[in-house]
């Protein structure tokens, strides 16, 4: 299972580009770890302390960016896709963490109730997948 996992985080990122060879490096790494382990945090799916110390600092790295991420995403997304009908499901669901007083940062996700709103999106073709 592990060397698909790896080959499938090198398709999808590999426009990725942090204009530095080994954040790109490392970020690959710490993808597969985690695609591998979903369940887990990054400090148990890395496998050591020095391991997940090296992702927190790249996480940390400014020319770190989601932009980068998800413009990798979508490349990826597009070629995979291209001559497809795509189906956009989406959906939305309210998370109430009035009981949580302790948290701080939240905002309202309805009449006063504080809390966060998840807009989830899948996107899938109408073809069966190889």
């Amino acid at each position: 299972m592990r060397g698909d996992v790896n080959n499938w985080v090198k398709k999808e990122f590999q426009t990725i580009d942090f204009r530095s060879k080994r954040l790109e490096k490392r970020f690959l790494r710490v993808m597969s770890d985690l695609a591998e382990e979903p369940e887990k945090s990054i400090w148990l799916a890395r496998g050591s302390r020095a391991n997940a110390k090296a992702a927190y600092r790249m996480i940390g790295n400014q020319t770190f960016t989601k932009e980068n991420i998800l413009a990798a995403h979508q490349t990826a997304t597009n070629t995979r896709n291209q001559g497809h009908t795509l189906l956009d499901i989406q959906d939305t669901m309210a998370i109430n963490y009035e009981t949580h007083k302790k948290m701080s940062g939240l905002g309202y996700n309805c009449d006063k109730s504080l809390g966060i709103n998840v807009h989830s999106c899948l996107l899938l073709t109408q073809a069966a997948s190889p």
